[in-house]
């Protein structure tokens, strides 16, 4: 079974993120440390995760308690539930199923009752930035670039557009390291706050270091081609279950420790000089797109920018033709899955109870193929040819 990510942590990331040197800095210039980043006014802050970056944001940008925050309802619920942790209420949008990313149509609706806006890049697709920022009309909106590192804006590199954005590093990121997020402002104000806030967390200890390298190594193990295909033969009959979604509740997904790990740290430092656009993977999602039925989506190539590439979505008619489309690929032997299928019961208890329909279509409708650059010529051959074949009638 081909993984449908690449999660790679091997031995040389274990040794670096134990032994490695690096003391994890509470700032940093994004300008030669981020990928396309050249604003020299503009910091990084080095956190625990994803999620503590956008509680520490949404604590730090002065919102008043129960102030009113943008969530795309179809994305990762663990945005949702840090709104909630955070001491304010998510107002959730509907998607626009061509980009699979927030629907401006629905923002406009709704964005008089918002304070404050989380514009998530969806798959790292770069959404509309300068249309969100005319609809909300000088209201604070943070980029969530978790999947987006890579991707451009008319040039810029998403996270560098308005005053504040966050990263994630976590599994399933484009830079899998196994935890970490990275809050990125040229705010001197809020970057005071978030100094102060991160310098009163509590430092971690030698152990949790290596207690942290040693848990990133054994879940990357998981996606090794023989475990991961053992363990979705076990779970056969689940073909609808993608594992992204967080079945936490919004009370304590937050970690006291709000600093990045020094594994994390390490391995990152690392990754970042190596980094490099895939131009392999862009062609094969050109020869995805040849192959695919005609009764497949695939959002096209953005006109205002560039994509990362990192996840390939495919939105199929009905939920029945998605679930059948997962089946049949993974019978051949590709990890094909559903992409934030629970994001509306999992976002039940943060507040969501209707109204987003797109939203709701696409948690049924749209699923993921395996595309990394690391992805062999062979298994891009076995994907290519799973999907010609439904075009073709052949049977699996």
């Amino acid at each position: 079974m081909i993984p449908r990510f690449d999660v790679q942590y091997g031995c040389k990331d274990l040794w670096l993120g134990m032994a490695g040197p690096r003391a994890v800095p509470l700032k940093t210039a994004s300008a030669g440390f981020l990928p396309g980043f050249q604003e020299q006014s503009q910091l990084a802050f080095p956190t625990r995760r994803g999620r503590e970056a956008l509680y520490l944001i949404l604590k730090c940008l002065g919102l008043t308690p129960g102030a009113h925050v943008g969530v795309p309802l179809y994305a990762c619920s663990v945005v949702g539930k840090t709104v909630v942790a955070a001491g304010m209420k998510p107002v959730f949008l509907d998607a626009d199923p061509e980009t699979c990313g927030v629907s401006l149509t629905d923002l406009e609706r709704k964005a008089k009752r918002l304070d404050c806006l989380i514009l998530i890049h969806l798959f790292g697709y770069p959404a509309d930035f300068d249309q969100v920022v005319r609809v909300m009309e000088g209201k604070p909106v943070i980029e969530d670039c978790a999947n987006a590192i890579g991707s451009t804006y008319h040039g810029r590199p998403l996270g560098s557009l308005g005053d504040i954005s966050f990263f994630s590093f976590g599994f399933f990121k484009p830079l899998a390291i196994g935890g970490g997020g990275l809050i990125v402002t040229r705010g001197l104000e809020l970057a005071s706050k978030l100094e102060l806030e991160l310098r009163a967390t509590p430092g971690e200890t030698t152990f949790q270091v290596l207690a942290h390298s040693a848990r990133s190594f054994l879940y990357a193990s998981l996606f090794s081609r023989p475990i991961y295909s053992l363990k979705t033969h076990l779970r056969k009959g689940s073909e609808q279950q993608n594992g992204d979604g967080s079945k936490t509740a919004a009370h304590g997904i937050i970690s006291s420790q709000r600093r990045m790990s020094r594994s994390d740290w390490n391995v990152l430092a690392s990754r970042l000089r190596a980094w490099r656009p895939s131009e392999q993977v862009a062609a094969f999602w050109q020869q995805v797109r040849d192959a695919a039925p005609s009764d497949w989506s695939i959002p096209q190539e953005p006109l205002f920018g560039e994509w990362n590439h990192f996840l390939l979505p495919v939105r199929t008619a009905t939920p029945a033709s998605c679930t059948a489309a997962i089946s049949r690929l993974r019978s051949r032997g590709v990890g094909a899955a559903r992409v934030y299928q629970n994001c509306v019961l999992e976002t039940a208890g943060a507040g969501y109870s209707g109204g987003c329909p797109e939203a709701e279509r696409l948690a049924q409708t749209l699923f993921m193929l395996p595309s990394y650059h690391t992805l062999s010529p062979d298994d891009g051959t076995l994907i290519l040819s799973s999907i010609t074949s439904f075009a073709s009638g052949a049977v699996s």
